[in-house]
């Protein structure tokens, strides 16, 4: 006799391995969704929302961890950590749609995240768009306004040459317009914040008011909170040298996040100082799912 540890990572691997042992087609049908354990978190729930999907997931034999004042309504939101089998979030799914304080609603983002966690589905999600990269390869267009980048510098540092540009690049087959207002060229010189709103925010405007996807590349918070006031689907930090605030605007938003995954390697440990627990958490989180530049 031997034991192992057995790896399950989709559907099919759970199949193949039941098959392996004889286990019956309906015993396989019945088992998969028993196979795959999920962590979920859900954020920004009213005390009586947390507390009524507390009581179901326990109730189907799952768990569920949520702040200590939540019970008594001592805070105004909570935060919860849902962890079960596929089953068991299945069942939660269908007891939330017959639940109050709009928790049908959530029972769909729910049923969707557990479906996507072993689909082999790659999903880009910003504020307003979302790009599933099972369709196709997401294509984002780089968009310079600066006079001195070393590739196109110069070239679009006017507004209106930016904009005909971006939808050139639009019509030439981009998902999303990244749109950097400082150089990251070697020995370039660094740029306040004021000078670098000039320079993005006019542009930024433009292409949301054309509905087209828009990325600020900056490393400044103060940048990615004016950005986020236009409604840009992404922030993208290609040289990891974003401060603690830019990383609670991202946490108060919707906002993807893109950073260069090398120079990330490099600064994590700085990142966990600078930013406490949940910030580091979610900054890594987001690292997974980084856009490709």
């Amino acid at each position: 006799m031997r034991v192992r540890s057995l790896e399950i990572k989709s559907h099919e691997d759970a199949r193949l391995e039941m098959e392996r042992i004889g286990v019956d087609p309906a015993g396989i049908r019945l088992m998969t969704p028993k196979q795959f354990h999920c962590n979920l978190k859900l954020e920004g729930l009213s005390p009586a929302q947390a507390n009524v999907i507390k009581q179901d997931m326990l109730s189907i034999g799952g768990e569920a961890a949520i702040a200590k004042g939540a019970v008594s309504c001592e805070v105004k939101t909570t935060g919860c950590i849902l962890s079960g089998t596929v089953k068991q979030f299945l069942r939660l799914v269908e007891k939330l749609k017959l639940q109050p304080y709009g928790l049908s609603g959530l029972s769909v983002s729910i049923n969707e995240a557990v479906e996507n966690l072993y689909s082999g589905r790659l999903i880009f999600k910003g504020r307003t768009k979302k790009w599933d990269t099972r369709v196709r390869t997401v294509v984002m267009g780089i968009l310079n306004v600066t006079p001195d980048s070393f590739f196109d510098g110069g070239r679009f540092f006017t507004k209106e040459r930016a904009v005909e540009r971006a939808l050139e690049m639009m019509d030439e087959g981009a998902d999303i317009i990244d749109i950097g207002g400082e150089s990251t060229r070697p020995g370039s010189a660094a740029v306040e914040k004021e000078e670098e709103l000039r320079r993005v925010l006019p542009v930024v405007e433009e292409l949301v008011k054309r509905g087209i996807p828009a990325s600020i590349d900056t490393t400044k918070s103060g940048v990615a909170e004016e950005a986020l006031h236009v409604e840009v689907d992404v922030l993208c930090d290609v040289v990891v040298e974003i401060d603690e605030r830019a990383l609670t605007v991202v946490l108060r938003s919707d906002l993807l996040v893109g950073v260069d995954a090398v120079r990330w390697r490099l600064t994590r440990f700085r990142l966990a100082v600078a930013a406490a627990g949940e910030l580091t958490h979610t900054a890594e989180r987001q690292h997974s799912r980084r856009a490709v530049r």
